[in-house]
């Protein structure tokens, strides 16, 4: 199964532009297995999902450009094709 992930944004102090996408065995995967297999091998680096879900409120999760409500990410399952976005707000004029 092939998981598409895009973080976009200002993340703990720094611009993050980050697109990948993983290939893993099974057919689903929790979302927050997900994010504990990238932190775990250091994608984008060490720790950072661990660190950004301390702040909640500070981005959007989108799976197929729905967007998930925080409670919701650890339930989650993520199939073959999903496209997840994690994206801070951002404002310019």
């Amino acid at each position: 199964m092939i998981i598409k992930l895009q973080v976009m944004g200002y993340f703990l102090g720094e611009a993050v532009t980050y697109r990948i996408e993983e290939e893993l065995a099974g057919d689903s995967i929790s979302l927050q297995d997900f994010f504990k297999k990238l932190d775990k091998e250091k994608k984008p680096k060490r720790n950072f999902f661990k660190s950004i879900f301390k702040q909640p409120d500070s981005f959007n999760i989108l799976i197929n450009n729905e967007r998930l409500s925080f409670n919701g990410v650890p339930q989650t399952e993520l199939h073959d094709g999903d496209t997840i976005s994690i994206l801070s707000p951002f404002a310019g004029g």
